[in-house]
């Protein structure tokens, strides 16, 4: 419960800094944990320690392992055909040109996240 309220909270802030818009907008709290959830298989020390913070998971109390395959099992729920309702998730990685993933990470993005295609947008710093 601690984890949803967290992420209402988060969405909440990040729109009402955004620019005006009168229309309907719609965040998915499972989509934001599982892209930061993602990121951890990439984060180290501090940061990873933050993130798992950030998502109320305590390092002492539950692997980061044990994290991911929960990830996995949920997702897999999630897209189960059920009476015609099917929900696609996607997220996205923004990456910096001089930087490249390691190849570890995307095999575990591959193995617990069901991420097929790999398309890393690249920020060009002048």
């Amino acid at each position: 419960m601690k984890l949803l309220l967290f992420l209402c909270l988060l969405v909440v802030g990040i729109h009402s800094n955004s620019y005006p818009y009168d229309g309907n907008i719609f965040f998915s709290p499972l989509s934001i944990s599982t892209a930061f959830a993602m990121l951890t298989l990439g984060a180290r020390s501090d940061t990873l320690a933050q993130i798992l913070r950030v998502l109320h998971f305590n390092p002492r109390e539950i692997s980061e392992n044990e994290i991911h395959e929960g990830y996995r099992q949920l997702i897999q729920m999630v897209n189960r055909k059920n009476e015609g309702l099917q929900l696609n998730m996607g997220n996205v990685l923004f990456v910096l040109d001089r930087l490249k993933p390691q190849q570890r990470f995307l095999n575990n993005l591959r193995e617990f996240y069901e991420v097929l295609d790999f398309f890393f947008f690249l920020f060009f710093f002048f």
